[in-house]
């Protein structure tokens, strides 16, 4: 760790990504019991959170603007400890009030909609303050300011994929969702008693410093920040309706339990801490930050579309297909309560989603740290800067949630709403081409999106794959409420 970069403050927001996720894992829970647990009811509960997130991300980022380090520091602390007061109550507030005694309140569905809003405004926008608060604390130079954020970032990420594993597989399996939502709570403070008890480093730079340092020469990747912004809000709407079609697979491929959401989460922020972690070096030495934006955005729906293909159309005798097909083709879940295969384990919890969005993962990373390289000029805005564009980014995350669970995957189904993805993705390749036309990176990453819309599978072939490959009289049917497969074996019939 560098100065720039304190250990303190590492710790804390790994704690706070842990809470977080511990709070959304079980906070969702609980809130599908008064909407329901089908995609119209997750949609909205996932979008409230995100807004909520959002929110805060610019309230914060403008508040931060305002603040000394210090300041901004004690500020982020008394955000974890708000957090923290919220999550101590939030069983008693969700469960034992709303649920028990208001649950008729939910009916109809836009009016559970502005109940999930209400209900997750105050603490989620606590949560989407933390980051602004904490990156003006810390970031005390521009030349460290991309480094500093995104290592920030990733061990937030760290502590967030922490959170997500732990709590179906250790939290609520052995406290319930009031130990749950009390051990995030824990977290909460001692992240506030952690940077409380941390001292200024003696060096830090003072403000007249800070003001009088050089803004960097602007690189050829150069774009004023609301274009960032835009880009990245795109690149938020990508992610979260990618992520909505990779929870569906995988909800079929594991045949879901209560460890899936989890667990498949899990993977997903392992994926982009590493490419977040990865990304800062790798930014450092970037001339064109926004070519390598680009090509991550690009390349994120090229995997994606690419591992549906591979999913569907390889060949049955590929490992280890035939372990896969066996398991799709049987008429029960792998019992993780009492069966512990290791290798089953692996292969189902971590290579399959591994696999699905692994590496599209680690690319949002990796272009989250490249963005960061690109945009701080002044180390005063930087919690303002990060503020707007985290808003912006989860401004898409929301429209992308709400799209997809309540439009294009009942119109459309996963295959269909994907096709819809690789067209949207032709918008990062038309900026590429737009700086430089015929560069080998935006025609194959253009080709690779047409090629996908063109020859992703359909419903059919990819729900019969995930069904062992059943044929003859098997029938499947996917809408935006899921998806339902009627499967002939030894002369009796399963439904799923």
């Amino acid at each position: 760790m560098t100065r720039a970069f304190p250990v303190s403050s590492a710790a804390a927001f790994f704690l706070s990504g842990t809470a977080a996720l511990v709070y959304q894992v079980t906070w969702q829970r609980i809130l599908a019991l008064h909407s329901g647990v089908g995609i119209y009811s997750v949609a909205i509960i996932v979008a409230a959170f995100m807004l909520g997130l959002g929110a805060g991300s610019h309230a914060g980022g403008v508040a931060s603007a305002r603040l000394t380090p210090r300041a901004a520091l004690r500020g982020f602390a008394f955000i974890e400890l708000g957090i923290a007061f919220f999550g101590a109550l939030s069983i008693a507030v969700y469960y034992d009030w709303l649920y028990v005694h208001a649950a008729r309140l939910y009916e109809p569905l836009w009016r559970a909609a502005l109940l999930h809003v209400l209900a997750l405004a105050a603490p989620t926008f606590l949560m989407g303050m933390s980051l602004p608060f904490l990156v003006r604390a810390t970031v005390r130079s521009v030349p460290t300011a991309g480094e500093t954020v995104g290592r920030l970032y990733a061990v937030n990420l760290i502590g967030a994929a922490v959170g997500a594993a732990l709590t179906p597989w250790v939290l609520i399996r052995l406290s319930g969702m009031r130990g749950a939502a009390l051990f995030a709570a824990g977290a909460n403070v001692a992240a506030a008693l952690i940077v409380l008890a941390a001292r200024p480093a003696a060096d830090a730079p003072d403000e007249d410093a800070i003001a009088a340092a050089p803004a960097p020469t602007p690189t050829a990747g150069f774009l004023p920040l609301s274009a960032w912004a835009l880009l990245y809000a795109l690149g938020g709407f990508c992610a979260l309706s990618l992520e909505m079609l990779w929870f569906r697979l995988a909800d079929v491929a594991l045949k879901a339990t209560s460890f899936t959401f989890g667990t498949v989460l899990c993977v997903y922020l392992l994926g982009m801490a590493a490419g977040t972690w990865a990304g800062v070096p790798v930014a450092r030495r970037v001339r064109d930050p926004l070519r390598v934006f680009l090509r991550c955005q690009a390349g994120v729906l090229v995997w994606a579309g690419s591992a549906v293909f591979v999913l569907a159309r390889l060949p049955s005798a590929t490992p280890p297909l035939p372990t896969l097909l066996a398991y799709w083709a049987a008429p029960r879940p792998f019992n993780l309560g009492t069966d512990w295969s290791a290798g089953t384990l692996l292969l189902l919890y971590v290579a399959v989603p591994a696999f699905l969005y692994g590496v599209p993962t680690f690319l949002m990373g990796l272009s989250f740290a490249v963005l960061q390289r690109a945009v701080h000029d002044d180390a005063r805005t930087s919690g303002r800067k990060v503020g707007l564009l985290q808003a912006c980014n989860i401004a898409g995350c929301v429209a992308g949630t709400l799209i997809v669970g309540l439009g294009t995957l009942g119109w459309w189904g996963t295959t269909g709403t994907l096709r819809a993805l690789m067209i949207a993705g032709l918008v990062f390749v038309a900026v590429m081409a737009a700086r430089r036309r015929l560069a080998w990176d935006m025609l194959t990453l253009g080709g690779a999106l047409v090629a996908l819309t063109l020859f992703l599978p359909g419903q059919s072939q990819l729900w019969l794959r995930l069904h062992g490959d059943a044929g003859g009289e098997a029938m499947v049917e996917e809408d935006a409420t899921g998806m339902a497969a009627m499967i002939p074996a030894g002369g009796r019939w399963s439904l799923w």
